[in-house]
């Protein structure tokens, strides 16, 4: 495209990226994401889900199913992965 013309598409990323607003999105995306992917069981067990740089941080009240969480992170990545895109989160912690 000539001088400063930008498609739609290209606007909002450049006001994303100047703003710095495409962390906060993910992170809501990713709490989003999250309930989908528990189910809502697991996901009304848990306390906080964080997401910042690529590591998604999730809280749970029990210790069983903190250790469940924990022996799952793999699957939990995949997932997640596959629904907000590949390479979004970069590593599961489960607190």
């Amino acid at each position: 495209m000539a001088g400063n013309e930008y498609t739609l598409k290209e606007a909002i990323e450049a006001l994303m990226k100047r703003y710095r607003l495409q962390e906060g999105l993910t992170a809501h995306k990713a709490k989003k994401c999250w309930e989908e992917v528990a189910g809502p069981f697991i996901s009304s067990k848990t306390r906080h889900v964080h997401f910042k740089e690529g590591v998604l941080t999730i809280a749970v009240e029990s210790p069983a199913l903190r250790q469940e969480l924990h022996m799952s992170r793999s699957t939990i990545l995949e997932q997640m992965n596959r629904q907000l895109g590949k390479d979004t989160i970069a590593e599961v912690r489960i607190k």
